[in-house]
């Protein structure tokens, strides 16, 4: 599982680079176009729809650059609580086509803005695919309503991760709705 690890921390890495680079003011449109699309690179092609960082002349509003300060000193780096692997898991048939194996990775993390750094925001779905190790999905996490939801089409999802067979705990999150789903599972 040290190779799940391994990836999901150098897709946060790259990720909370590009989120510095989309709000800071002193970095030019080209340059933070270039290390936001290193995010990307994580993901499978069939989630071609997932995009990061800035847009070219994203600050020519006036309003708007004035927001980036607010913005830049929200930005933090996602935490890994914990990865599940699950076998028999159920997924539409676009992820069905590209993932081989009989294993899908969960990887629990907290939010990429400091108000959400203590709790389950998202989770991540990698597996081995046709192209290699990949983020093939992901869910956010309702916490008011204590349920994950994925608003994509049932065929690019994981609609069913399955049976748990191996957790790795890397950090207990402090929010309890989230600490509840950490301790739920055991193996």
């Amino acid at each position: 599982m040290n190779n799940i690890v391994d990836l999901i921390q150098d897709f946060i890495n790259a990720e909370y680079n590009a989120n510095i680079a989309c709000w800071d003011l002193d970095i030019s449109d080209e340059e933070a176009i270039t290390i936001g699309s290193k995010p990307s690179v994580f993901f499978h092609s069939i989630l071609s729809f997932v995009s990061f960082g800035r847009t070219r002349g994203m600050f020519d509003d006036d309003d708007f650059r004035s927001f980036a300060p607010i913005k830049l000193s929200r930005v933090a780096k996602r935490t890994i609580f914990q990865i599940k692997r699950y076998t028999k898991f159920e997924c539409g048939d676009a992820i069905k086509r590209i993932v081989k194996g009989d294993s899908i990775y969960r990887c629990y993390v907290s939010g990429d803005e400091e108000s959400g750094k203590h709790k389950y925001i998202r989770s991540y779905y990698i597996a081995d695919t046709d192209i290699g190790l990949k983020i093939v999905d992901y869910d956010h996490f309702n916490e008011s309503e204590n349920m994950w939801f994925n608003n994509v089409s049932n065929s690019h999802k994981v609609i069913n991760p399955g049976n748990v067979v191996e957790i790795k705990k890397i950090e207990a999150p402090q929010k309890e709705n989230s600490l509840k789903d950490y301790n739920a599972d055991h193996i």
